[in-house]
């Protein structure tokens, strides 16, 4: 399906603003879609909406009358995600933002959706056969927009995926999420602590994840499609790299309090995304890292050469 018009919702977040060029090169005129209080200089055109507002979201679908929408804003905040009572909120405005823009015209649809749907017992989490047991409320939330989305596609017949992103890091994390924690630690030559330092999780660039979603939305693949790398690694491994690539090495500690690991492997299976989407990762770990040290080093007051 060609792409002329994209709504992007939560453009200017971790992973959204990661998806504005690649959707550009693949031809596409791109609608930015940002909070109201959000400012900054874009090469696209930016729209400053609150979504929950159900009459200024109907306005903006009569304006710029997209034909694919890709939508990520939800509140992200570290911390305070997963259990917020924000996200029952989230579904709500997620479904107006859907209907206003079939009214208007719209074809296809891709969601950010996320790898904490799955059940994590299952260890390679496969679109087809894994099963979906969300732990938490933003899971739980994420999951219910999926469902009524896919069923509202099969029933009405627009193109409709949903991006299940798995671990994400590079330049622009939130300081306090774990790559940009080691970073710190490492700069500062102080230990950090890990409650499992053995536990296995698949970690991807965030520009190849905006890449990928791009090409998600480009693409006629219908349903659940996994936004990973395929490749897990230990997080033990994972703070070495770091440490490595700033230069200092890296002290882990185990927390004292650590119980066992009721999921010490969630790794994605992506056989969809480099089949159905034709998508494989640009960036290997070890030089997605390196890059990440080099962005805050040169960005970050913290983090010094």
């Amino acid at each position: 399906m060609t792409m002329t018009r994209v709504l992007v919702t939560g453009a200017s977040g971790f992973v959204g603003r990661w998806s504005i060029e690649p959707l550009r090169e693949r031809g596409a005129e791109v609608h930015a879609v940002t909070g109201p209080a959000e400012a900054g200089h874009y090469e696209h055109e930016v729209h400053q909406v609150d979504l929950h507002d159900r009459g200024a979201v109907d306005a903006l679908m009569r304006q710029v009358r997209p034909t694919h929408l890709l939508h990520f804003a939800w509140i992200a905040t570290p911390g305070v995600y997963l259990t917020s009572l924000e996200n029952p909120r989230w579904v709500q405005s997620s479904l107006q933002l859907v209907e206003a823009f079939l009214a208007n015209g719209g074809q296809r649809i891709v969601l950010a959706g996320s790898a904490a749907e799955y059940d994590w017992s299952e260890g390679t989490c496969s679109e087809r056969t894994t099963p979906c047991r969300p732990a938490t409320l933003y899971a739980a939330c994420k999951h219910a927009v999926f469902e009524v989305v896919e069923r509202w596609s099969a029933q009405a017949g627009f193109g409709f995926a949903a991006g299940r992103l798995f671990w994400v890091y590079g330049p622009g994390e939130a300081p306090e999420r774990l790559v940009p924690s080691m970073i710190r630690a490492s700069d500062a030559r102080t230990p950090m602590t890990l409650r499992h330092p053995k536990q296995v999780r698949d970690y991807m660039h965030v520009s190849d994840a905006g890449s990928a979603f791009a090409a998600l939305l480009a693409s006629d693949a219908q349903g659940a499609v996994n936004i990973a790398s395929g490749e897990g690694v230990e997080l033990g491994r994972l703070g070495q790299l770091v440490g490595d690539a700033v230069g200092n090495g890296l002290r882990l500690e185990r927390s004292e309090e650590s119980v066992a690991d009721p999921s010490p492997i969630v790794v994605a299976d992506v056989t969809r995304l480099q089949s159905d989407v034709a998508w494989t990762v640009r960036y290997r770990l070890e030089d997605g890292i390196r890059q990440t040290v080099a962005w805050w080093k040169a960005h970050d007051k913290m983090v010094q050469a």
